[in-house]
């Protein structure tokens, strides 16, 4: 494996580390605020849950901008790699109906 390769194995660590897996941070936190409204004005009902809600809202918040930052950045990448292809296609395009 090359210098790129092994780069890329670190980088993907790195990420997986500070990051983690997103989809399944997104999953479990969804879950602990179903079952933390579903408790809400029972009996077993407490200020705690509440502050435990608006934290665990506030992280899910935090994992949906990450996935959407993602997503920027992949529509970057697919962009510079193929958009300048569709753009001299559509120039070529539109400067041949104006004959």
């Amino acid at each position: 494996m090359g210098k790129l390769g092994s780069m890329k194995e670190k980088i993907k660590c790195w990420n997986q580390n500070v990051f983690g897996v997103t989809k399944v941070q997104k999953a479990d936190l969804k879950e602990i605020i179903r079952q933390i409204d579903e408790n809400e004005g029972g009996p077993e009902w407490d200020s705690q849950m509440g502050e435990q809600r608006t934290k665990n809202k506030s992280e899910f918040d935090r994992v949906l901008l990450i996935k959407n930052r993602i997503a920027c950045q992949k529509l970057r990448v697919t962009w510079a790699k193929e958009g300048n292809s569709n753009t001299k296609f559509f120039s070529s395009d539109s400067g041949s109906s104006e004959v």
